[in-house]
């Protein structure tokens, strides 16, 4: 009697292991589900395959061999790079046969104007440097000087309708210059009155207010020129990103990531309706 009492008044040990979801398969099993570092087969719980096709040779994978869950946790969560899960998720191909104008001159921000290239050009887009000036342009990494980049095409020989959407890099002397220049203003407007999309990041809204194509939208910018904005009739909103109907706008370099990721979707989905509705809002009087 005083065995069974004894028996019954024993709590089962909860068996812990460091590998997701071995619990439920208990503490050995779950070894030989969850360990790639064990041999042979039969503790890895899966039977080897090694057949292949006469005249064929079959590379041999453990990775292979391992359950979904198992091959999840290995190829996923820990083996995977954080760039390339930015690749995949820009996936590769969707903007095959899009051109996209990068509107710039001297003093952009470099960054501001690289990784969204590549990003774009990762895509499968063709991008060309359209700019006021011929030759080079001077890009800066804040107020350093960084590298020159080649114009495409100078901004009197630019065709806007060529091209399927504008992208506009920040910097603080690039979009001051720009929103100064007629021609500069007269091709974005273009975009907006045809229903392209358009990306904007850190001071470049500057040219979209001189264009008069930022009333009534929601879009955000580098934080001091948030009064600008406002007083332009924009709807200013302090997040990474916002897209408002094609028009995708983020604040600084530390956004570029997400971006990259809205200006791709936009781009993709190609022209938007309702932004032609604001390409004649103007400036507030």
């Amino acid at each position: 009697m005083f065995y069974m009492e004894n028996r019954q008044a024993q709590k089962p040990v909860r068996q812990t292991c460091r590998w997701p979801d071995s619990n439920r398969h208990g503490p050995l099993k779950a070894q030989r589900i969850l360990s790639p570092l064990r041999l042979p087969f039969r503790h890895i719980g899966v039977r080897a395959n090694l057949t292949h096709e006469p005249g064929q040779t079959k590379r041999f994978s453990l990775y292979d061999q391992l359950p979904q869950r198992s091959r999840n946790f290995f190829g996923v969560r820990q083996l995977t790079d954080p760039n390339k899960i930015q690749r995949e998720e820009i996936l590769m191909g969707k903007l095959d046969g899009k051109k996209v104008a990068i509107l710039v001159t001297d003093g952009f921000e470099q960054v501001e104007m690289t990784k969204p290239r590549e990003a774009l050009e990762e895509a499968g887009a063709e991008t060309k440097i359209v700019s006021p000036k011929s030759g080079q342009i001077q890009g800066m990494n804040h107020a350093d000087k960084g590298d020159k980049f080649d114009v495409d095409i100078p901004l009197d020989e630019a065709r806007p309708e060529e091209f399927d959407a504008l992208m506009i890099p920040g910097g603080l002397m690039n979009p001051d210059e720009l929103r100064a220049t007629p021609d500069a203003l007269e091709f974005t407007k273009h975009f907006f009155r045809e229903g392209k999309p358009v990306a904007a990041i850190c001071h470049a809204p500057w040219v979209l207010i001189d264009a008069g194509v930022v009333r009534g939208r929601k879009l955000t910018s580098w934080e001091h020129i948030q009064t600008d904005v406002k007083n332009a009739g924009g709807n200013w909103i302090n997040e990474e990103v916002v897209v408002d109907n094609g028009l995708v706008t983020s604040r600084k370099p530390d956004d570029i990531r997400a971006f990259n990721k809205k200006m791709i979707e936009e781009f993709c989905e190609g022209k938007h309706a309702r932004q032609t509705r604001f390409a004649g809002a103007g400036l507030e009087t």
